[in-house]
């Protein structure tokens, strides 16, 4: 009795569900089932609520699916759905609904009695059933459809009823079946469709089927499958499906039987059409494939001179001519054999020209490779194909692999906006002007809006038909990313001296371009951000260099070339000036008159031409420190890879140099830096090192000799932690004074839990409190932008990882409730949307990404988490003021956990290592006030980055390890 008493009390869910219906219809209920299986009128006694009333009815539900079979299903389905027809009339078929709608106007409307619980649920069984009972089943699922049918005019539908809300109980793959079965004929067939559905219901999934070859989901029109088919009859393979490998199916040989029937009916009424819609214009759409030159020949001929319909218009409908025409061009292809010789005779007597043919081309790509042996033009389909490359638009499969023969470059970076210099000349030069021009007007085909608008920008700039100046001006005015990607691609002069001008000056804009950024939201800065990449990639290929970072570095040189001429005094009547680059790399603009120094430039001198050459050198010399900074640190976390020789020459450059001889480098030895190739974890050391002409020079003054030609990588403290000296690294900063230009040694680490290898999501800062719009500001300069679907999130485009923050917030406005909680920290594919296992998330990356969510809790935190106690800080200053304590030769403080204890002369105390609470112990907490501007100097911080809080801490410990010396009054008054 178990599945019948599931079945039961699955019934019983559902008018519990829709109680209001039940009751209202209890009448009918009794007719149907007085005498019926339930031997009583059904669930006279509704429970008015359970105790765990929905965990209850999912387990039910749950065991339903489980247990009750199909069979049972349709035997009681049969039974009731018989008895419900048996009983129907005009009293009982149609049942009043009231609704309130939003503006508080009462709605009445009719339902059908076959959607009460329990009788819809019966005949969605009776869908389902096997073999034994589908014709009965089918023959009373009729039946309810004609009966319904008669009552259309009787029926009340929602104001805002949905269109494909069900109205019919038999599906497409029903009249099929009774085909297949051999129930009806085809002409039967035909009059069921007709009746209940309509033409554009047979046009999608016949012309489907007939694709040929691998058809992508996309071009599958899955939904249509299933309806013609049967839900899940036809399985892709691989991704794909493979039609014509299923012949041996009846459902597809009668599919293929109808295609070759209705196709026709349909294209001779369209193709002999006026401007007045026919019964078919709205079907027409439906069609997926029509082949043959001849159907091409004679859709070309109905357009005329007409032009193409791009993309959907709001204000054009879709039974328009035009319209139609164009979708079926679309769709056209060559049918099998077909061949040049045989669209140019078809074309004979037409007045189909060149241009046409180009359109056609582009709007429709299966006819490339037809057209271009027809014109005979080597060099059409290359050109073809570029345009189609080069637009913003997504690219199908088989155009992916169509472009892949052209060019190395990925869909992916075509689509950010990568050119292929070699590949557009290529095309160009076989072309010539003329055919290329033809081509380049075609191009609005290749896209539904504007988006073939870049492909031609390209081109404009790459034949150099504009003009540095208006490009600059229309970019500045619009901030156009295209024309900032195009810029890259005009020629550049043959002269060495003029070439190099050129170039300076377009890679001044593009970094000026990027500086500008910095005043919009993270999503458009990095939209931006990614613009400027690929302009200055574009430009670097059209000068010949290998990648961006010999660019950049050229680049950075020749600026300090230019500004050779200002490090020295020069007069400007009655005072000098001069340009100084400090040991830091930071510019300054010196002053003095009669020897002396002034403090600043005097205010009458301030619009000299020759004081403004001066001001923007100084200004130029600043931008390029900030820039090599950020370019060096995004380096290390990136792994660019350096030629020895390419980093030696930066210490040529007085800016350039303090950033860079102070960094600790990495022999990259050509491996992997995550897994290297053939070494074990456990026996692999790096070769690390400080570079100088006569090799690497680590921690202990050991030197590697190394060639100019070896790629090194500015290491990550992951490479010093892996490498073991990594304390040795942080105490020759202090004794040698080293002064990085960003946190390298000292920077916080983030080792991948063992617990979590295999894990999808890391939960490492789970359950913090955050206030979203600080946390979006405290990661926008590292590259993490807001999205609306996945919360914050930053992409590794080399790698092809995207690390996504989660917590259920709106990243977009204030939080005006609690404060949310971050959730977890997931890694997924760029291209496929799959998660990642942290195992499968390279070391670097995971430890930076880590790095930058405990920035946000500690700097957006909300509630009661102390925003200065996250571990990695901690073990940061722990090993500052060790090395601190070491250099002053102080003996009378311990590091013990989160505190520092400090022994003094008049009492003991702690210094926390994240707050800077200073507590006597066994007093109170001491009130001290730091002045941050007299940690100067005096506290050594091996590290160019602002850190105050760090230099508070270590000048408490400083003062109270020497508190005899202390004479402020308020902190002695403090001590007892």
């Amino acid at each position: 009795r178990t599945p019948e008493l599931l079945l039961e009390a699955e019934l019983y869910r559902q008018c519990m569900d829709k109680r209001n219906f039940y009751e209202q219809n209890l009448k009918l209920y009794k007719k149907v089932f007085g005498s019926g299986i339930l031997k009583k009128p059904p669930f006279s006694n509704l429970v008015l609520g359970l105790t765990y009333g929905a965990q209850v009815r999912k387990i039910l539900a749950a065991l339903f699916e489980q247990y009750v079979p199909k069979e049972l299903e349709a035997h009681v389905s049969l039974r009731g759905i018989a008895k419900l027809l048996s009983v129907l009339d005009t009293s009982n078929d149609l049942f009043t609904v009231q609704t309130k709608r939003w503006n508080g106007q009462v709605e009445t409307y009719t339902e059908r009695a076959a959607g009460l619980p329990i009788f819809a649920d019966m005949c969605f069984w009776l869908s389902k059933a096997g073999e034994k009972d589908w014709g009965s089943a089918f023959t009373l699922r009729f039946r309810l459809q004609q009966y319904y049918r008669k009552q259309k005019d009787r029926e009340k539908k929602p104001y805002y009823a949905y269109s494909s809300s069900r109205d019919d109980y038999l599906t497409l793959s029903d009249y099929v079946q009774c085909y297949v079965r051999g129930v009806w004929d085809k002409d039967l067939f035909y009059k069921a469709v007709f009746t209940f559905l309509d033409m554009s219901s047979i046009l999608e999934p016949v012309s489907t089927v007939e694709q040929k070859g691998a058809v992508s989901s996309r071009k599958a029109r899955v939904g249509a499958l299933n309806a013609f088919f049967g839900s899940g009859a036809i399985k892709p393979v691989d991704g794909k499906y493979r039609f014509d490998t299923l012949g041996d199916m009846p459902e597809m040989a009668f599919a293929h039987t109808l295609y070759k029937e209705v196709l026709p009916v349909v294209l001779k009424v369209e193709l002999k059409r006026g401007e007045q819609p026919t019964p078919f214009s709205k079907a027409a759409h439906s069609i997926q494939a029509i082949y043959g030159i001849d159907y091409m020949i004679q859709i070309l001929t109905a357009l005329g001179r007409d032009p193409l319909q791009r993309g959907y218009s709001y204000y054009s409908s879709d039974t328009e001519r035009k319209s139609v025409l164009s979708h079926l061009l679309k769709v056209s292809m060559p049918g099998p054999g077909e061949t040049a010789k045989d669209l140019k005779a078809a074309l004979k007597g037409t007045d189909i020209t060149r241009k046409r043919l180009a359109e056609l081309a582009m709007y429709a790509q299966q006819w490339i490779p037809m057209i271009e042996e027809y014109l005979k033009l080597p060099g059409f389909a290359s050109a073809c194909y570029y345009f189609i490359a080069h637009t913003s638009e997504g690219l199908d499969d088989q155009a992916k692999s169509v472009i892949a023969k052209y060019t190395p470059l990925s869909p992916e970076e075509l689509s950010d906006g990568a050119f292929d210099v070699r590949w557009f000349f290529e095309a160009y030069g076989k072309l010539g002007e003329k055919n290329f021009r033809i081509l380049y007007d075609a191009a609005k085909y290749s896209s539904s809006g504007t988006a073939h608008g870049r492909a031609r920008k390209y081109a404009d700039a790459a034949l150099g038909k504009v003009k540095i100046e208006d490009l600059k001006a229309e970019i500045d005015a619009k901030r156009n990313k295209d024309l900032l990607m195009s810029m890259g691609l005009l020629p550049l002069s043959d002269g060495k001296l003029r070439r190099e001008e050129e170039l300076l000056d377009r890679y001044q804009f593009i970094q000026k371009y990027k500086k500008e950024s910095r005043q919009f939201g993270a999503q458009r800065r990095a939209s931006e951000g990614r613009a400027v990449e690929l302009a200055l990639r574009n430009l670097s290929v059209n000068a010949g260099f290998t990648d961006v970072t010999r660019l950049t570095f050229r680049m950075e040189g020749k600026l300090v070339e230019q500004s050779a001429a200002y490090f020295d005094w020069q007069p400007v009547e009655e005072i000098e000036l001069m340009v100084t680059v400090d040991e830091n790399g930071k510019s300054a603009l010196k002053c003095r008159k009669g020897g002396k120094l002034l403090k600043s430039v005097p205010a009458k001198y301030k619009k000299h031409e020759t004081v403004k050459q001066f001001q923007e050198v100084h200004k130029k010399l600043k931008e390029q420190y900030s820039r090599t900074k950020q370019m060096m640190e995004q380096a290390m976390e990136d792994r660019t890879a350096f030629e020895v020789w390419e980093f030696l020459e930066l210490y040529k450059n007085p800016v350039a140099r303090p950033i860079t001889e102070n960094l600790v480098v990495m022999l990259a030895d050509g491996v992997s830096a995550e897994e290297p190739a053939g070494k074990t974890a456990a026996n692999w050391r790096p070769k690390l090192g400080f570079l100088t002409s006569e090799g690497l020079v680590d921690a202990f003054g050991v030197i590697t000799p190394v060639r100019l030609e070896d790629k090194i990588w500015i290491a990550h403290p992951y490479d010093l932690y892996r490498d073991g000296n990594w304390q040795a690294y942080q105490k020759l900063l202090f004794e040698k004074q080293i002064r990085q230009p960003f946190k390298q040694v000292f920077r916080e680490l983030y080792v991948k839990l063992t617990e979590e290898l295999d894990k999808e999501e890391s939960m490492l800062f789970s359950g913090n409190q955050i206030q979203p719009q600080k946390t979006v500001g405290a990661l926008r300069s590292r590259r993490w932008v807001a999205d609306y679907d996945d919360g914050l999130q930053k992409i590794y485009y080399k790698e092809n990882i995207v690390a996504c923050i989660y917590a259920m917030a709106d990243w977009f406005s204030p939080s005006d409730v609690e404060a949310p909680t971050l959730e977890w920290v997931v890694f997924a594919d760029r291209k496929t949307g799959k998660q990642l296992k942290i195992r499968e998330i390279p070391d670097v990356i995971y430890s930076e990404v880590m790095r930058d969510v405990d920035l946000a809790v500690s700097v957006a935190h909300a509630g009661g988490v102390d925003p200065e106690t996250s571990h990695s800080t901690i073990e940061m200053r722990q090993a500052i003021v060790a090395c601190n304590l070491e250099l002053f030769k102080i003996k009378n403080v311990r590091l013990d956990g989160n505190h520092a204890i400090i022994d003094g002369k008049l009492g003991q105390y702690t210094v926390h290592l994240g707050s800077g609470v200073v507590h006597q112990i066994g007093n109170a907490m001491l009130f001290v006030v730091p002045v941050y501007s007299q940690h100067r100097g005096r506290i050594f911080l091996p590290f160019v980055d602002d850190d105050p809080k760090t230099a508070e801490i270590m000048s408490k410990i400083l003062l109270f390890a020497e508190d005899t010396k202390i004479k402020d009054p308020n902190i002695l008054g403090q001590i007892r």
